[in-house]
């Protein structure tokens, strides 16, 4: 839990910098692309992230988004393309590095080192 709030911590600086908004940018060219912008398309997006959409595209506020997007395709299909979902499957992940490391030493993690 410590680990993953300040991995949150250091996302959440690092959105307000130009290689984050590059990187928004161009998931969202994908992400129009891939699900065709003949399709009503409605981003989700933390107010700060709104200005950094096309145009015309259809905006969903979410505040409580670390940064990135999610799409909503046709009402019913969402994509998760959000910065949450990243930290969450690095979470398990090192969850799961963690486990793995404990099975094969027998050591488990010292949480004050």
């Amino acid at each position: 839990a410590i680990l993953k709030e300040a991995l949150k911590e250091e996302i959440r600086s690092k959105t307000e910098s130009q290689e984050y908004e590059q990187y928004f940018k161009e998931k969202v060219d994908e992400a129009i692309q891939e699900l065709g912008a003949s399709n009503t398309l409605v981003f989700g997006v933390h107010s700060k992230d709104a200005e950094r959409l096309p145009k015309g595209v259809d905006v969903q506020i979410e505040d409580r988004l670390l940064g990135g997007f999610y799409v909503l395709k046709n009402g019913n299909e969402k994509y998760d393309m959000t910065l949450d979902s990243e930290v969450d499957a690095l979470d398990a992940f090192l969850g799961c590095m963690l486990n793995t490391l404990y099975e094969i030493t027998g050591e488990a993690c010292d949480e004050e080192r």
